[in-house]
């Protein structure tokens, strides 16, 4: 594996974790913003998952969604 190679697997993982952190503080914010519109807890996880299941694990969504 070359410097580069590696400079780019570092630039990579720093992007991924930038993007998973961003979507988690919008998560959070679309959780906060549906329980003042009084939607469902129900409403609101199965929407979250659909929403952030191809950035996020399901695990972090639930974690996200546990204020529910």
């Amino acid at each position: 594996m070359t410097f580069q190679d590696k400079l780019d697997d570092i630039t990579e993982a720093t992007r991924n974790k930038t993007v998973k952190e961003e979507s988690i503080k919008r998560l959070k914010g679309n959780i906060s913003m549906l329980k003042k519109f009084e939607i469902s807890a129900e409403q609101i996880r199965s929407e979250m998952l659909q929403e952030y299941s191809d950035v996020l694990t399901s695990e972090e969504i639930e974690k996200c969604l546990s204020v529910l």
